[in-house]
């Protein structure tokens, strides 16, 4: 992989903590002057200024590790790039996150963390909001150049609650650390170099306790919650005359479609529960501004699908 210089990892410094607020400096990215704080991060200065750099191993919760290498930027005065994730801010600090060069290498990064990455985005829970399917469209990355390592690694699942499918994994090592925070230390990493994976431990006296951060800081989609969705359309189906009888639901049927097939059957009775926490969130999906209500929309689509009663409770 082709990686910057090294730069020794550095404690988050966001704005307006005590340390930092009186300790203003201005730098210029891209052109645009802007006034940081010292001890905050490139990446961090022009996340905050929006000004976008793409990074797969950097989360705001761990210590910055500098393993993608797809945040480099050039600082004007330094022969090579830059992290920016782990580059503090200096005064009168140019720097340019957008070059040809910075596009190259990036591409190549990305490519190497592709070949990390058992692609299966057809069936992918994470499709929608894939970052690394994002920058691969981006830098028109249809088919990869390198050896996919990852293709015959195993499928874990925990319990009832988690599935981590490891030919996903890009080793960031996200995970491993967040459940370290946790105090579990169930995950960890096993072997070196092209031979590295994340693996549940052997260690018998520790246990996955599903709490599902691993998820949350995972950028790569190895990791996702065990679905429901055959459970909750079993009720849906037809009951079978045989083994070797195929339901009269087709296969190609959307859960939408399945649904409403459910609550049309008068010999059953549909309950559609949610959180309350889902009235303010689900909205994301829909563009509509994070936090706002939609009770309403919520009621007027489930009503939508057939359901004859819809109570806010």
């Amino acid at each position: 992989m082709i990686k910057s210089k090294r730069i020794h990892p550095v404690k988050s410094c966001e704005a307006g903590s005590p340390t930092a607020k009186f300790n203003r400096v201005k730098i210029i990215i891209n052109g645009k002057r802007i006034q940081a704080f010292e001890g905050q991060t490139v990446f961090q200065v022009a996340k905050k200024h929006g000004i976008e750099i793409p990074a797969f191993c950097y989360h705001s919760d761990l210590e910055i590790k500098s393993n993608c290498c797809i945040c480099v930027v050039k600082i004007k005065g330094i022969k090579d790039l830059q992290t920016s994730c782990s580059t503090k801010v200096k005064p009168g600090m140019e720097v340019m996150t957008d070059t040809p060069r910075i596009k190259r290498v990036r591409r190549i990064n990305l490519e190497l963390i592709l070949a990390q990455h058992f692609e299966e985005c057809n069936d992918c829970v994470w499709t929608a909001r894939c970052q690394l399917l994002r920058l691969a469209k981006r830098h028109r990355l249809k088919t990869n150049r390198f050896v996919d390592r990852k293709k015959d690694f195993s499928v874990y699942q925990f319990g009832k609650s988690l599935i981590f499918d490891s030919s996903k994994c890009i080793d960031c090592y996200n995970c491993v650390e967040m459940c370290e925070k946790q105090g579990v230390g169930f995950l960890e990493m096993k072997n070196r170099g092209v031979h590295t994976k994340i693996v549940p431990t052997k260690d018998k006296n520790k246990d996955c306790i599903y709490c599902g951060q691993c998820i949350v800081h995972c950028p790569a989609g190895a990791f996702e919650a065990v679905g429901e969705f055959e459970e909750i359309e079993k009720p849906f189906h037809p009951v079978r005359k045989s083994d070797s009888t195929e339901s009269s639901v087709s296969k190609n049927q959307s859960t939408e479609d399945i649904f409403s097939n459910g609550v049309q059957q008068k010999d059953k009775l549909v309950v559609v529960q949610f959180a309350p926490s889902i009235r303010t969130s689900i909205g994301e999906e829909f563009n509509i501004p994070l936090g706002m209500p939609i009770t309403e929309k919520l009621a007027a689509g489930i009503k939508k699908l057939g359901v004859e009663k819809v109570f806010d409770v």
